[in-house]
């Protein structure tokens, strides 16, 4: 069964056990440490500081009422007792000081249950010892301002005041005494606690100590049953001692192949017994490559002599295609000299007949402009007809005009005569005829003006429209002579468009001849690429076979350095 598993994880099996109780060891040991650190701590930040503030606080406790105690000691009233009063007044105050700040510091620490208990009582019954002891500290006052009174005998206030206060320290005093019996029970428990914290820590410790010490005296046994037992299946999965199988793989590596392995009875399966069998095989293999070799060397020659009659043969194929490609490439290029004339010439056609429709286009723009200005040349005709027409009809006009004028005029000199007969009583009438006769006079006068220039201007008007019916006559002559010139451009359009079609015929059979030569040209390349690659390979076939000779010498050399 334990033949079966290897020697690496029967190794890795065994250092991981002794890996395993060695960390079981740290392990158990942390906890131990942790266990002592938790109680020590806790002894440290709780039950000593605890103890140390509840002994203060007891102290504080015992002083405050020393000083009580010591306040009504006197009977007499003197300067000695003012002092003591004022004495203990002032220590009065720093107690309670230290008394409420070691309250506050204890009040912050963990505390047990029955300690939270007593804590509380004891909160209860401080309250009432301070209550009582601010009525302590009252009758002190009043005894120290009582003799200050005029007329009033200080000895008697005195011992008035000093009795309530000796009935008031007796008040005190049991109260005091359960606070002490308190605080005692609090230092007991925190000493029981800090001694339990202490036991356990001894008890963790020397469980920690016993623990480690069985598991160290296992891991001991262990180890060494272990290290028996890896060394006697290392001895016999090796087959014998390492420096033995050591010399003898120096000898089999040194060439000494009839080297002899000693085997332990009945040892099939060791290191050395296959290493004795793989000798064995290396005897063998050698024979048979020394002979195959002597094979290879024959073979080599052999294909020498083929390659080299082979890189003949190549060589004046190489000649012939390499004449053949060349007439090829002269045939392509008069071919795409064809064909790019024939581009050329296509070319130069399309830009000819793009001019000709830009000249048809521009005739035609020409046409319709021409045409515009006659009927633009028409339109003015027909206002300068209109323009003689109206200056006729203003010319009857003026003729309606003129005669009103010289009936007016006949009129005002009718009335002037009348005027003049009437004499005296007829001479404001006989102005007023005159202005009519003078302004009858002035539009007479005007009339004829405006019938001059009415007459110039349907002389201009017939001068304008004879020279408007000759300029559309002169553009209907152009519209005409355009319109052939259209004609004609269209004419030359067509043709360049027949010549545009066989320039290009003419470049797609020379581009496809171009083609079908470039292709020849490609498959006459690509033979004399193979001729080429054959040429190369017939070169290191023969360099091969070279090589190949060389090696099987080599390899003849070096197996005889092999005993066998």
């Amino acid at each position: 069964m334990l033949d079966k598993i290897s020697l690496k994880t029967k190794l890795l099996v065994g250092f991981l056990l002794v890996a395993a109780i060695v960390l079981t060891i740290g392990l158990r040991a942390i906890q131990g440490e942790h266990t002592m650190r938790t109680d020590v701590v806790r002894i440290g930040q709780v039950r000593l500081p605890a103890i140390i503030a509840l002994n203060h606080l007891n102290y504080q406790r015992v002083q405050i009422r020393g000083q009580s105690l010591e306040a009504q000691m006197h009977a007499d009233w003197t300067e000695g007792t003012r002092k003591l009063l004022e004495q203990v007044l002032r220590q009065r105050e720093a107690s309670w000081r230290e008394v409420e700040t070691v309250l506050e510091r204890y009040a912050a620490l963990e505390k047990t249950e029955d300690e939270v208990a007593i804590f509380a009582a004891f909160n209860a019954e401080y309250d009432a010892w301070r209550a009582i002891y601010r009525k302590l500290d009252t009758l002190m006052r009043r005894m120290l301002e009582a003799p200050q009174r005029q007329g009033v005998d200080a000895q008697a206030v005195y011992d008035e005041v000093r009795d309530a206060y000796m009935h008031q320290v007796q008040e005190m005093i049991p109260i005091s005494d359960r606070l002490g019996a308190m605080v005692e029970s609090m230092v007991m428990i925190n000493n029981r606690f800090a001694n339990d914290a202490v036991t356990e820590a001894i008890d963790a410790s020397e469980h920690t100590v016993m623990v480690s010490s069985i598991l160290m005296s296992i891991g001991l046994v262990l180890s060494i049953a272990l290290g028996l037992f890896i060394t006697r299946d290392v001895l016999r999965r090796l087959g014998g001692e390492p420096a033995y199988a050591l010399a003898v793989v120096n000898q089999v590596a040194e060439g000494d192949l009839g080297a002899r392995i000693t085997l332990r009875k009945g040892d099939t399966t060791s290191l050395l017994a296959a290493f004795s069998v793989m000798v064995e095989n290396m005897r063998r293999l050698l024979r048979e490559v020394a002979s195959v070799g002597n094979q290879v060397a024959t073979s080599a020659e052999e294909l020498s002599a083929a390659s080299a009659q082979a890189r003949e043969q190549i060589a004046r194929q190489q000649t012939e295609t390499g004449q053949v490609a060349a007439a090829i490439n002269q045939m392509t290029t008069t071919v795409e000299q064809v064909a790019r004339h024939a581009g050329e010439a296509a070319d130069a056609a399309r830009a000819t007949n793009r001019e000709a429709d830009t000249g048809g286009e521009v005739v035609e723009q020409a046409i319709a402009a021409v045409e515009a200005m006659a009927q633009e040349l028409e339109s003015s005709a027909q206002v300068v007809g209109r323009l003689s027409q109206d200056s006729r009809e203003i010319g009857d006009v003026l003729d309606v005009i003129r005669g009103v004028a010289e009936q007016t005029n006949l009129l005002a000199l009718n009335a002037a005569i009348e005027a003049a007969r009437a004499g005296e009583a007829g001479r404001g009438f006989a102005v007023v005829a005159d202005e009519v006769r003078t302004l009858a006079n002035r539009t007479q006068r005007s009339t004829e003006d405006i019938q001059q220039k009415i007459e110039r201007v349907q002389s201009g008007a017939n001068g304008a429209v004879e020279v408007m019916d000759k300029g559309r006559a002169m553009a209907q002559q152009t519209v005409e002579q355009a319109r052939r010139a259209g004609e004609s451009l269209r004419t030359i359009n067509g043709s360049i468009t027949t010549i545009n079609d066989m320039n290009t015929q003419i470049a797609s059979a020379a581009e496809q001849q171009a083609t079908v030569a470039e292709e020849i040209n490609r498959n006459v390349h690509t033979i004399s690429d193979v001729v080429e690659e054959s040429a190369t390979g017939s070169t290191q076939v023969a360099a091969a076979s070279t090589e190949l000779a060389r090696l099987a010498a080599q390899l003849q050399e070096r197996l005889e350095r092999f005993k066998l």
